[in-house]
């Protein structure tokens, strides 16, 4: 399992753990509601009246307590038992009937709205993590595909099997018309074929290794960025730096071996006049 694959395995997992915190947030919020509500009913219920009894011990087994209210109420949206039995038990209390309507609400606010907002973001995220994935493998086959169709060209061209292209060789297999529209596509000029064999022979030797070729190639696809640009000035003050550099050097020594020479001949003078 690649990199990718694990990348895209843990991201996913991430986002399903926050989706489920916040379907636990929701069940929690609903079950303070209800269970104030079935606190209020506790206290004003009538001990002496068996029937009242009976409905709050009933009651008491699914919203006695917070965690008995967040079981219920994620039991009647995730299919556990049926919301409707809740409903009822809920109308049981003194304002039952507002508790069975927020008990509605809630229902179809899970099921509706929250779990398909929840799987909504649980699938772009992970088809934005496989998006970029593919967009990387794509890049990568491209410039393989690319590397291989640029590389059985220039093997045509190596009619002496040498390995290496000559500029006659480079030239004549320029003029054929598929290698000229396959390198228009790359948006290379294939008239500019003494230019680009002539950049790309760093040591002018009149030869050029086809791998090297091929890498020549591919940089020389498209137009210049902003980034080569940039390069390309960086390069260019790194060579004034050093030029300037070596010019100073050059002058300061001629400096040192005219003022050598001067005091040679004022030496030589004296000499010579002395000699007389």
């Amino acid at each position: 399992m690649c990199f990718s694959e694990h990348h895209q395995y843990i991201a996913s997992f991430v986002d399903l753990l926050w989706a489920l915190l916040v379907v636990v947030l929701i069940v929690f919020i609903f079950s303070i509601i209800f269970n104030n509500g079935v606190a209020s009913h506790f206290d004003s219920i009538d001990i002496t009246d068996a029937k009242a009894v009976d409905s709050a011990s009933k009651i008491a087994v699914e919203f006695g307590s917070l965690y008995d209210s967040m079981c219920a109420l994620w039991a009647a949206i995730s299919g556990g038992n049926d919301w409707m039995y809740y409903g009822q038990l809920l109308r049981m209390n003194g304002d039952g009937e507002i508790y069975f309507l927020i008990l509605n609400f809630y229902v179809a606010f899970c099921v509706v709205g929250m779990f398909n907002v929840v799987t909504g973001v649980f699938v772009d995220s992970a088809v934005c993590t496989r998006t970029q994935d593919e967009i990387v493998q794509g890049y990568i086959e491209e410039m393989k595909s690319m590397t291989d169709a640029i590389k059985s060209f220039l093997k045509e061209a190596d009619t002496d099997c040498s390995g290496t292209l000559s500029f006659d060789e480079f030239q004549w297999h320029m003029n054929d018309p598929h290698v000229r529209a396959y390198f228009n596509g790359l948006d290379i000029d294939p008239d500019e074929a003494k230019v680009i064999f002539t950049l790309l022979d760093s040591d002018n030797s009149g030869d050029i290794q086809i791998e090297e070729l091929v890498n020549g190639t591919i940089k020389l696809k498209g137009y210049a960025t902003k980034l080569d640009m940039m390069a390309l000035m960086y390069d260019y003050t790194r060579q004034t730096m050093k030029f300037e550099s070596l010019c100073m050097f050059v002058e300061t020594e001629l400096n040192e071996i005219k003022k050598i020479a001067k005091e040679n001949n004022h030496r030589a003078g004296p000499a010579t006049a002395g000699h007389e």
